[in-house]
């Protein structure tokens, strides 16, 4: 289980959530959260869901879902690139020191 933060309409009120995934997903997330980034999702105005992953004090990677069928899959894809963006951003700042 990977732990996430989602943002409350209307006033962005945080609730911490948990979401059940692969043991492959759920390492390369805790990769992402042992370096120092977090998840997050957000209900949009529109009903679609905002996951991103946030590291460095930005996001690093945004996906929308546009269907609770969909959440899982698009979530599988966030992990992914983002484990891969913050392997390159650490190997980028072991090269220069």
């Amino acid at each position: 289980m990977i732990p996430i933060t989602q943002f409350v309409l209307p006033y962005g009120e945080q609730r911490q959530r948990q979401i059940e995934t692969s043991h492959e997903i759920d390492n390369l997330g805790w990769e992402c959260i042992n370096a120092g980034a977090r998840f997050t999702v957000e209900i949009l105005m529109t009903n679609e869901l905002s996951l991103a992953c946030e590291y460095g004090g930005e996001d690093i990677v945004i996906k929308l879902a546009r269907g609770k069928d969909k959440v899982s899959t698009i979530f599988q894809q966030l992990v992914t690139e983002s484990v891969l963006r913050i392997r390159e951003e650490l190997g980028a700042r072991m090269s220069i020191t």
